[in-house]
């Protein structure tokens, strides 16, 4: 292993784990802002986490891939994987439920 993919896999674990983090601090934020009627656009902002999640957990699964062989490159790899896999299905349920509904 050389220490490039040793690199390449700690980059992909830390921004595993900051595409859940990140989002979550900052929805949280967006949320208590929106209800002191400091920020009038909720559902735009909540949007924008999601993009924030997708790019950094599809940018830990690139790195991951290439890190594989490292301990971190592999648990950056299988947090990225997993979260976009669960954020896949949730998507789905909710859109599924949502053309139920209507």
């Amino acid at each position: 292993m050389t220490s490039t993919h040793e690199r390449t896999g700690q980059i992909s674990l830390w921004l595993a784990i900051a595409g859940v983090v990140v989002p979550v601090l900052l929805a949280m934020v967006f949320h208590i802002l929106a209800q002191r009627a400091v920020l009038p656009d909720e559902e735009g902002l909540f949007f924008l986490c999601g993009l924030l999640f997708a790019g950094l957990e599809i940018a830990a699964l690139a790195t991951g891939i290439v890190g594989r062989r490292t301990p971190s490159g592999k648990a950056g790899l299988i947090i990225s994987a997993c979260t976009l896999g669960l954020a896949l299905v949730t998507i789905g349920l909710f859109t599924q439920h949502r053309v139920v509904m209507e």
